[in-house]
């Protein structure tokens, strides 16, 4: 995860996204507010497999040198 960041939306609703890097292309998405919390720049996010939910790595825990 490159950049996290949060929108104001309405009269006190807040959305939360994360923004990705992948072979050299960026992109953005939606997360819940739970996995906003969690997640620092430099982690590992990767989508759960058939669920609505992300799986966050922590950048020191991770065991890929990319």
């Amino acid at each position: 995860m490159v950049d996290k960041y949060d929108v104001r939306a309405g009269k006190g609703g807040i959305n939360y996204y994360f923004k990705f890097s992948k072979g050299g292309r960026e992109f953005i998405r939606h997360v819940e507010l739970k996995q906003y919390e969690v997640a620092e720049i430099g982690d590992y996010v990767k989508k759960e497999l058939n669920r609505f939910g992300w799986q966050i790595t922590p950048a020191s825990d991770s065991t890929d040198n990319t």
